[in-house]
């Protein structure tokens, strides 16, 4: 039985690491948006500017349990800071990890969007995609022009330019996948239809079966190569009223992953 079988809480995500931090704080996929050291030194990592994206810990929960995905390939690492603020509002340091490292299991569906009857959740399998002329509507069978691989379009994201222009940027989130999707694959309806040109290869998240505490302020249990492949981190939430997830894919060090989220459920 793994994990997600026996939570009693649906997992919730905490914070993706290429999605920008607001408040101020300029950080991005490479780069933490708060400080790694136990002060806030500039005007950017005060009390004030806590990341509106911080959740809110329940007042049921006792112990928080959290679990990481990364991408895109196995064995990509990155490093993750777990911050929580206090009931006085103060932020602090509960646990440094590095390296959080993605083991060999594919998530196919965003854990928090994954319905416990088994339907099926929000798709996490993408393609980087430019040159978009036509938005693909979910639900939609594409197929690669020169891969011939397949999908159905579970989502789009465009994060720039427009369609009427045809010069759309963003992500197509792909189920039931086939096939081997390769960088300058047009992106085509079975009628031939030219929606968008892949930039890239698929892109997948792995479930990271290894992390390492190199801080551990709150006497976390870390439980690594987890026999179900999920590594997690587990620590009494007493005493914290938000917490906060902080990325660096940038290491220096290992083999950096493009992107990684953290979930986290409660008991």
């Amino acid at each position: 039985m793994t994990t997600l079988d026996t939570i009693r809480v649906p997992w919730r995500p905490l914070h993706q690491a290429t999605v920008n931090v607001a408040d101020g704080l300029t950080a991005n996929v490479n780069t933490s948006a708060l400080a790694y050291s136990g002060t806030w030194a500039t005007s950017a990592q005060n009390p004030a500017n806590w990341p509106s994206q911080s959740v809110p810990v329940p007042l049921e929960a006792n112990q928080a349990i959290i679990m990481f995905i990364v991408s895109d390939t196995a064995d990509d690492e990155g490093t993750c800071t777990i911050w929580g603020k206090d009931s006085n509002g103060v932020p602090r340091i509960l646990v440094v990890l590095n390296p959080v490292r993605a083991g060999t299991s594919v998530v196919d569906v965003d854990p928090s969007t994954q319905a416990r009857t088994g339907a099926p959740g929000t798709s996490l399998r993408y393609v980087d995609f430019d040159a978009g002329a036509v938005l693909a509507v979910p639900g939609a069978i594409v197929v690669g022009g020169t891969s011939g691989a397949t999908g159905i379009v579970d989502r789009v994201v465009t994060t720039s330019g427009t369609y009427a222009a045809g010069d759309a940027l963003g992500q197509v989130y792909l189920s039931d996948v086939s096939g081997t999707w390769q960088n300058d694959d047009d992106i085509d309806s079975p009628a031939g239809v030219t929606y968008s040109v892949a930039t890239g290869a698929l892109l997948q998240f792995y479930y990271a079966d290894t992390v390492t505490a190199t801080r551990n302020n709150v006497g976390a249990t870390v439980i690594s190569n987890a026999s179900n492949d999920i590594a997690e981190v587990r620590f009494d939430l007493r005493d914290n009223e938000s917490l906060f997830v902080d990325w660096d894919m940038n290491l220096g060090g290992g083999t950096d992953g493009i992107d990684a989220i953290a979930y986290w459920t409660y008991i």
